[in-house]
């Protein structure tokens, strides 16, 4: 449900006419980058309770980076916005690093759950 609200804030962000007053004078492709990695990071959450930590991380990444892909290219339909490859890579900088850094909790965590010798 978490998750259905955020791509449905976030689709309805990306095919806006116009994009209302967000993050003035921070870059665009900063906050693209931060919203693929929340997506990525809610994304995990849901997975991470039905399969694998590794298969959620690689899921969950590539999931919110075509999720990013879809609202460029819907986007082309719009008469006020346009597609840019910059944004593009952002949600995958953004997705990318978020998996990164889940990866490395998840290995800080798996580390100090282990029994003492």
């Amino acid at each position: 449900m978490v998750n259905l609200a955020y791509a449905t804030g976030f689709l309805a962000l990306g095919l806006a006419p116009e994009v209302p007053f967000v993050g003035a004078g921070v870059s665009d492709s900063l906050l693209h980058g931060l919203a693929s990695g929340a997506q990525t990071l809610i994304l995990f959450w849901l997975l991470s309770t039905v399969v694998s930590p590794t298969i959620a991380v690689i899921s969950s990444g590539i999931g919110a980076f075509l999720f990013g892909a879809l609202v460029e290219i819907l986007q082309i339909f719009q008469p006020t916005r346009y597609f840019q490859p910059s944004d593009l890579a952002a949600d995958a900088i953004g997705s990318v690093l978020m998996c990164m850094a889940i990866g490395l909790w998840l290995a800080y965590k798996r580390k100090n759950l282990r029994p003492a010798p």
